[in-house]
């Protein structure tokens, strides 16, 4: 029996192999198309828009790897720089075409099925296998961090594609070893909420007990003045920050200083206190 179903599965290799091969097949056909396409437009562009100064190219996608993805993307372009465009998407598709094709992340890897596989994919998730826990004592600790750091935001993409990948399979009746599809978490409501309201009053409970009267927040009121063409006055509105969190440089909204250097900056305006003092 344990024979049998051995010889019934393949290896992993093979699986891999074919998965590999079904995606440089598919891309192989669509990287065609392009080309048929790409060499053609000089010519189309001249027989059939002769007098146009600017020509308006879109591509359409009707499907992804990733479900917010953009479906249609378009760019305006220009006769001569659609010729000087024709040779070099010549040497990108034989390039794409050949034996060892270079490998170049890109918001075009959203449309790729082997994403999940891809070398230039999974390379973040090798390297932080390989990386040991930085300690504060270590040579380029805090540089050390940041290199996690990075490592980390590459692979929650990478999680998030074979997540998604992995709940479309499911949904198509697919099967996903070790994984299933899960009802989310019951949400009670009132069947009739008005009967309810009746029901519990006559049971004893108070209106208090059952509604609850909130103000609306600031910003569903600004919405609802601006459809009315009124403005909420600045000074009725207080803000405060939720938190404090780690981002990337070029995301900062805030910045926030850390314990130590409010520590530093304030002995060193004591320091210069005190010698002004002096």
């Amino acid at each position: 029996m344990s024979s049998a179903s051995a010889a019934a599965s393949p290896p992993a290799e093979l699986s891999h192999a074919r998965i590999i091969l079904a995606a440089s097949l598919g891309t192989g056909f669509e990287w065609y198309d392009f080309f048929l396409y790409g060499s053609l437009a000089s010519v189309i562009s001249k027989q059939f828009f002769a007098g146009v100064d600017e020509i308006k190219l879109i591509i359409l996608q009707p499907n992804s790897i990733e479900v917010d993805a953009e479906m249609a993307s378009s760019v305006t372009v220009t006769h001569a720089e659609l010729d000087e465009f024709i040779p070099i998407y010549h040497a990108v598709c034989a390039e794409a075409l050949s034996e060892a094709p270079r490998l170049q992340r890109g918001v075009h890897c959203r449309f790729c099925p082997a994403r999940p596989i891809c070398p230039a994919h999974t390379g973040p998730l090798l390297d932080l296998t390989r990386l040991a826990a930085p300690t504060p004592s270590m040579p380029d600790y805090l540089q050390l961090l940041a290199v996690g750091l990075d490592l980390i935001n590459e692979i929650k993409d990478f999680s998030k594609a074979l997540h998604d990948q992995a709940k479309r399979a499911l949904e198509r009746a697919d099967c996903v070893p070790g994984y299933c599809l899960s009802a989310g978490r019951a949400e009670r409501h009132w069947r009739d909420e008005n009967a309810a309201y009746d029901a519990l009053i006559k049971l004893g409970l108070a209106r208090d007990d059952i509604i609850a009267e909130t103000m609306r927040s600031p910003k569903q009121t600004e919405q609802r003045a601006k459809a009315r063409g009124l403005k909420v006055p600045a000074e009725l509105i207080a803000s405060s920050r939720s938190g404090v969190s780690l981002v990337r440089d070029e995301n900062v909204r805030t910045p926030i200083r850390g314990r130590d250097e409010i520590a530093r900056s304030f002995s060193a305006a004591l320091e210069a206190f005190q010698r002004g003092e002096s």
